[in-house]
């Protein structure tokens, strides 16, 4: 430091170097400190700023729809939050106001100043303020409408669902399980009617084949041999050389017109006519002779039995035929002698006579008184008598000895039936020995002969293997039909199993139970051992006749095999000689000896073999002693074995070891069982049906006495705004069949539609669990949904309210709503067109309600299947296969007019029960009922929810009811579940009441048996998870589960013997009022043993006791104390359900038990609470469409002028904002910083033109 030493003014100096750099600095840092203190200034003016523009709010968007949303002008908006955040920059105009004024007073106390002076220097750039929405944080954007809908519920929406409505969406999980079960049994029964249809087929095939043997033409192997090989070996010899006869016979010419007896040859030979009267019969003997030799039956007597008569063996008389033929060829001449010797004397008569009566005229002529001539006259007049007489004579002979009267045909004469016999004279002799004629009649014998010794055997032959041919061919599609029906019985099988699994898949519940023991019931199978049995049989046939048939068609002669020629007699015997012409044409055999060795020649090579190896001979030796007899139950893989039986096979044995019936003479003694059964099926079987039962049917079908149709509400047609940032496709309206489909549907097709459209009803119930367990925002957004809008039934609920309003309180009406009673239905579905939604909607709860009430029919009211099941069998008739598939049309047709009643009433404002029992049931064949009251739990519930300690001597009333209907409803629908099924199980067996032969009553004694033993395991296992009503149902079963039940049941099936078309209706009505009268004869045991467990009174103390205890110590609301002590008396009375679940944790828990029909008969839903149903779902399927239609809907809302939703000219949901942004750029005059040398040539503080360094602000702010 010695430089400073005595140096004058040094510190000065230095002082004043040292302070002008911490000035310097201390400027910069008050320059720093006035920039950062700037920046808080300028983000406190901008919060301040946002904060403000917040409160300008659309109140009226917010007090309707509880939506915050700015949809003020954002110019003006812009101007008022730029003059609040420029006030906020700086001081000046602040010390005049309140609290500030004050302040200020104090500290400018003395000062002589009214300002506080501005040391910040800020000001607002010119231009520097924006205001702007931030890009898509509007009420278009769905996620940000559904947050503010959430934040709105989320205290609102507990209280508007209530405990009640969480128990039927729990209860309406179980719907798609059942639903499978239901298109199961469906198609159980539509494979079961194919199979129906088989057996029919088959039982009429069958009857046409035992029809065909028992005709007659039934033939042993014995028989078959005797008459077609046997006698083809004895006669086919002598029929081919008949045939050869016939050929040598043939090739011989007739004599022609030259050669004819008849002929004149003009050379009489000197002689004359009269010495052939005398002379000619001996010259001509020896023709004579051998004309006989050839036509005498005694110089040819041999015969050949035939089964078409004698044969005379024609063979035997070629030689002597051969030997008249030359014979008679010389000796033809000596007729034309005659012939001429008739011409020539002819003439010599008539010119003698002439002569004669010249002579007499001339005589005559000459005499007078001197000439005498009378003596010459006599003379002459005596010779001429004498010519004339003589020529009569002669020319007598002639026309009658030996021309005769014949009638000619060219060179023959029609011959007399009796020609060549010696009964005949031999006069006339031309005609008898003309051998044209005896060449016609021997080979018309000849040909005779051939038919009776060759076409018996071959015509047998035809008609063995034709009416065999039918008989294999019937047993061949019969055999078919059967295997069919065993691969059918598999299939039908399979889908029982799936039927069988899928009730296994259901929650455990009194409704899955009554399908079990209803799949029990439809699903006996078909026994493979009685159609495997029916099999052998036709096989055995259809083997028996292919051997025969075999044997028959290898069956030949002369070229020709009759089993399979279909010519004639005649044919044949044209086709015979034609064979026998083409193989000895070239031959001229004279003799018999000759045709003999030819005949052998040609069996030699072929015209004729026997029959060494006849396949069907020792058929018979395969028929056992005893008829074989299939026992149920067996211990095979097929579940049946094989034992003899009592009955043998009696003659015809080989008959009815072929035949599904067996007989002694015309007596029946035994008939296999399966066609016993079919045959009893088919005769009852009524192809046209009753047509009273099945006009009633289809009165049923098409809703003809549904009179509760309501009046039509008028659906406004306005558009709906499409204001929403993503796209909301409509939901899909359900495409499935309305109600007026199904009243227009064939019957034949009802099940078919009804279930697809029920099945796509209740599409997404699937995953009503998911919105239980997770989906609270799902339930919200619908609470939501269905309380700030309305829809088709509000104004008009049934008992309610008629001027409903929103959770905020806006009335509904046509004047603030615009698409008014289809809002819900449009967020629901969002088809533009709102009566399309509304019936969507509508179609969608009958769907629903189909289902329920489907459910319901198949199940649970005796009385209903009782009624359907006897109309059924006047339709079908008495068969087992066809009866269930008709009661269950009538079940569904019911079900579908009491789901138009259901629907009618839903959407005329009233409610219905949830799952109904007989007393709500209004749907019957016979009668249409009438509406019933709200059920004790909808009232229960609704009153749980209003819950005030003032009211809790009401609310135990209100406890007794509910108890006392459950029991009521328990004890009837327990007695209908045992009655049911035993009484399907009574009709079923009656179809099988054929031929008492094959011990039928033992084995319906031990099929009834089987079903009670069954039923009452499967109500065992129950009991473990059913609760009281399973205990119960097991003690009343019990009660009638005896021998002496069982035997009376089987009595009143034996009595049904004798069922045919005509008499099936009253036999079925006799069974079901026997059945009637055993069950009203036991019903009082019934229920006492019922009421032994379900004790109305006991249950009702219970029931009060733990709800007034759980209130007492209730730490949470009184609701939910009550629900779960409800729950917990309701799994202890029905069981829980295997759909019981727990929702909830801690003091929020909330148990909710599952499906079970008595608790669901006891719950009434409305028109309202399917479409909260529907949108929970929707919601969870497809959240982000049904959000922007309930923005569409409000936008169309908040824009209709003079509703209480109108939200402002121009408002518009996407420039609602829900966040504002704010940029703004503040300006700061510093001392130092601006200097180049102090700011380091910072570009910011290069502030020329300008008024200071910048500060900029941007921020956001939103609800």
């Amino acid at each position: 430091m010695k430089i400073f030493y005595n140096k004058h003014g040094s510190l000065t100096v230095f002082m004043s170097l040292i302070l002008t750099i911490v000035m310097i600095f201390t400027t910069v840092l008050i320059d720093g400190g006035r920039i950062i203190l700037a920046r808080n200034i300028v983000s406190g003016a901008g919060d301040m700023a946002l904060n403000a523009g917040l409160t300008y709010y659309n109140s009226v968007l917010q007090d309707t729809y509880g939506l915050f949303a700015i949809s003020k002008n954002m110019t003006e908006l812009h101007d008022n939050l730029e003059v609040y955040f420029e006030a906020t920059l700086k001081s000046s105009g602040l010390h005049d106001q309140g609290l500030v004024k004050e302040l200020v007073d104090i500290a400018l106390s003395g000062s002589g100043s009214d300002e506080i002076s501005d040391i910040m220097k800020m000001k607002l750039a010119n231009g520097g303020f924006e205001v702007s929405q931030a890009a898509g944080a509007n009420l278009s954007n769905a996620n940000i409408l559904r947050a503010q809908v959430l934040d709105y519920m989320k205290y609102r929406a507990p209280a508007v669902i209530g405990y009640g409505f969480l128990e039927k969406m729990n209860i309406l999980k179980s719907l798609p399980a059942q639903q499978k079960a239901l298109e199961d049994k469906k198609d159980y029964e539509k494979k079961l009617k194919e199979i129906q249809d088989l057996c029919i087929s088959i039982y009429e095939h069958s009857r046409k084949y035992e029809d065909q043997l028992i005709d007659g033409r039934f033939k042993t192997p014995e028989e078959i041999k005797t008459s077609v090989f046997d006698l083809g070996d004895a006669n086919f010899p002598y029929a081919t050389m008949d045939a050869v006869s016939y050929v040598q016979v043939n090739k011989l010419p007739k004599l022609g017109s030259d050669e004819y007896w008849l002929y004149n040859d003009g050379k009489p030979l000197g002689g004359k006519l009269k010495d052939d009267v005398s002379d000619f019969e001996n010259e001509i003997s020896g023709l004579k002779s051998d004309f006989y030799s050839v036509t005498s039956s005694l110089a040819h007597n041999r015969i050949q039995n035939t089964p078409s008569g004698n044969a005379s063996l024609e063979y035997d008389r070629f030689s002597d035929y051969i030997k008249y033929y030359n014979e008679y060829k010389v000796d033809v001449k000596r007729f034309h002698t005659v012939n001429a010797r008739y011409t020539s004397s002819k003439k010599e008569y008539e010119d003698d006579k002439l002569a004669t009566e010249n002579e007499i005229k001339s005589l005559i002529a000459a005499s007078d008184d001197e000439h005498d001539y009378s003596n010459r006259i006599s003379e002459l007049e005596k010779k001429s008598k004498d010519l004339t007489d003589e020529w009569n004579r002669v020319e007598g002979w002639y026309n009658k000895s030996f021309k005769g009267d014949w009638s000619r045909t060219g060179e023959n004469e029609v011959v007399p039936a009796n020609y060549g016999s010696s009964e005949l004279s031999d006069e006339p002799y031309g005609p008898n020995f003309n051998i044209n004629n005896l060449r016609d009649k021997y080979l018309a014998d000849l040909r005779k002969d051939i038919n009776l010794l060759a076409i018996p055997q071959m015509r047998t032959t035809r008609d063995y293997y034709v009416w065999f041919s039918s008989l294999k061919s019937e047993a061949e599609t019969i055999k078919e039909k059967l295997i069919k029906l065993k691969s059918e019985s598999e299939v039908l099988k399979g889908i029982a199993e799936n039927w069988n699994m899928h009730i296994g898949d259901m929650a455990e519940s009194g409704v899955k139970v009554d399908m079990q023991q209803d799949h029990d019931t439809k699903t006996t199978g078909v026994v493979i051992g009685y159609v495997d049995e029916m099999i052998k049989i036709f096989q055995r046939s259809i083997d028996y006749s292919s051997k025969v048939m075999a044997n028959l068609e290898a069956f030949e002669y002369a070229g020709i095999k009759p089993a399979t020629s279909e010519a004639t007699d005649d044919e044949w015997v044209d086709s015979i000689i034609s064979y026998v012409e083409g193989l000895t044409g070239s031959d001229n055999l004279t003799t018999k000896e000759e045709v003999e060795s030819k005949q052998n020649a040609l069996h030699t090579l072929g015209a004729y073999r026997h029959a060494e190896n006849l396949l069907f001979m020792g058929f018979e030796q395969n028929i056992p002693s005893k008829i074989p007899k299939v026992v149920e139950n067996g211990d095979n893989e097929g579940g049946f074995k094989l034992i003899d039986s009592e009955y043998e096979y009696k003659d015809p044995k080989l008959r009815n070891f072929l035949g599904v019936e067996c007989y002694e003479g015309d007596s029946k003694y035994y008939v296999d069982p399966l066609f016993a059964f079919l045959e009893r099926n088919s005769s009852a079987t009524k192809p046209e049906g009753d047509a009273d039962a099945k006009k009633k049917r289809k009165e049923m079908i098409n809703g003809t006495y549904v009179d509760n149709k309501p009046e039509p509400v008028e659906i406004s047609d306005v558009n709906i705004s499409d204001v929403m940032a993503s796209n909301a496709q409509a939901a899909q309206i359900m495409d499935g069949a309305t109600a007026e489909d199904l009243q227009s549907s064939d019957e034949n097709n009802l099940a078919d539609n009804a279930l697809e459209a029920s099945g796509k009803a209740i599409s997404g119930f699937d995953r009503i669990g998911e919105i239980l367990t997770g989906g609270r925002d799902k339930l919200y957004l619908m609470a939501y949904t269905t309380t700030m809008f309305s829809c088709y039934t509000t104004n008009r609920e049934a008992g309610g309210n008629k001027a409903e309003k929103t959770l905020s309180g806006v009335p509904f009406s046509e004047k603030n709503n615009e698409a008014y009673r289809a809002e819900q239905e449009y967020i629901l579905l969002g088809d533009p067109k709102l009566k399309n939604n509304v019936e969507g909607v509508k179609t969608r709860i009958f769907g629903v309600r189909f289902l329920l009430n489907a459910i319901y029919a198949y199940t649970s009211d005796s009385a209903l299947k009782t009624e359907a099941l006897t109309m059924a069998m006047t339709i079908a008739g008495a068969t087992g296969f066809l009866v269930p598939i008709v009661q269950n049309v009538l079940l569904l047709a019911a079900a579908l007019t009491e789901s138009v009643f259901d629907v009618n009433d839903l959407v005329d404002g009233k409610s219905v029960p949830l799952y109904k029992n007989p007393q709500a049931w209004r749907t019957r064949f016979e009668r249409i009922g009438q509406v019933v009251a709200e059920g004790a739990a909808s009232t229960l519930y609704k009153k749980m929810n209003e819950y005030t300690d003032e009211a809790k001597n009401s609310f135990n009333d209100t406890l007794d009811k509910y108890v006392s209907e459950i029991v009521d409803t328990s004890t009837e629908s327990i007695i209908a579940s045992i009655q049911a099924p035993i009484q399907e199980k009574l009709i079923w067996c009656m179809a099988q009441v054929g031929d008492a032969r094959d011990g039928l009553e033992d084995r319906l004694k031990n099929s009834i048996k089987e079903c009670f033993d069954k039923m009452q395991d499967d109500m065992e296992s129950e009991v473990a998870t059913g609760g009281l009503v399973a205990k119960a149902k097991l003690e009343a079963f019990k009660s009638i589960n005896n021998s002496e039940s069982q035997e009376k049941l089987v009595s009143y099936i034996m009595q049904t013997t004798g069922v045919t078309k005509e008499n099936i209706n009253d036999i079925t009505l006799q069974l079901n009022k026997s059945i009637e009268k055993f069950f009203k004869d036991r019903k009082d045991i019934l229920k006492n043993r019922i009421n032994s467990i379900l004790d109305k009174s006991k249950l009702q103390d219970k029931l009060k006791k733990s709800v007034g205890n759980a209130l007492d110590a209730a730490n949470s609301s009184a609701q939910e104390a009550i629900n779960n002590k409800i729950n917990e008396f309701n799994k202890e009375f029905e069981g829980a359900g295997g759909d019981a679940m727990t929702i909830g944790e801690g003091k929020d828990k909330l148990e909710l038990n599952g499906f079970d029909k008595t608790k669901a008969s006891t719950f009434n839903m409305s028109y309202k609470d399917y479409l909260m149903v529907f949108l929970a779902i929707q919601y969870l399927i497809d959240e982000k469409g049904v959000i922007c239609r309930m923005g569409n809907l409000i936008q169309t809302n908040a824009s209709k002028e003079g509703s209480l939703y109108y939200a402002g000219e121009g408002f518009s949901m996407q420039n609602a904002s829900v966040l504002l942004q704010v940029k703004a750029e503040a300006q700061i005059q510093p001392v130092f910083l601006q200097i180049p040398k102090v700011n380091n040539n910072n570009e910011k503080f290069k502030i020329k033109g300008k008024f200071g360094y910048p500060i900029d602000y941007k921020g956001v702010l939103g609800y």
